[in-house]
């Protein structure tokens, strides 16, 4: 027994304009995925533009804690979801508020504090910074320099004790 089975349409038979729409749609869908991967994302436009400069914390601190200040910027770059490899670029005199409402401009211009809880959060149990330092420091505008600071001070206080 055999059956007559009509074939299925074949992407020969197709009209040509269906084709064309069909790729024309397919290089436009491409186009613009690629597009929005290669694009720098908004909170890394802040430190993409900058080269890295360790000269300039090079001349804030001394050089046996540059691998502190490393420690401390690259906290920054996780709480403000940067990349690892941009923590040179940020500066000494880089202000906290600066660099969030670089990383995430707000049409209210209010911040959102979870990056500033996950941030005071790292220094507190990875540097030993206490809640009342960084609630003077809150109080005043910090830079990252005064983090950096705080953090070789609290080593430096650990260093002298042991």
């Amino acid at each position: 027994m055999r059956l007559n089975c009509k074939p299925v349409m074949r992407t020969t038979d197709l009209p040509l304009p269906i084709v064309l729409i069909l790729a024309v749609s397919i290089a436009v869908v491409s186009w613009l995925a690629w597009r929005f991967y290669h694009q720098v994302p908004p909170r890394r436009a802040f430190v993409a533009s900058r080269d890295s400069d360790i000269g300039a914390w090079e001349a804030n601190i001394s050089s046996g804690n540059l691998t502190l200040a490393q420690a401390v910027l690259e906290e920054v770059c996780d709480a403000f979801l940067f990349k690892p490899t941009d923590a040179w670029r940020l500066r000494p005199d880089d202000k906290l508020r600066s660099i969030y409402g670089a990383a995430y401009p707000s049409k209210l211009g209010l911040p959102d504090a979870m990056e500033y809880e996950i941030l005071f959060d790292a220094l507190h149990r990875k540097f030993s910074v206490t809640k009342r330092q960084l609630r003077n420091l809150w109080a005043s505008e910090p830079t990252l320099g005064d983090l950096v600071a705080i953090c070789v001070g609290v080593a430096e206080r650990s260093n002298t004790s042991e």
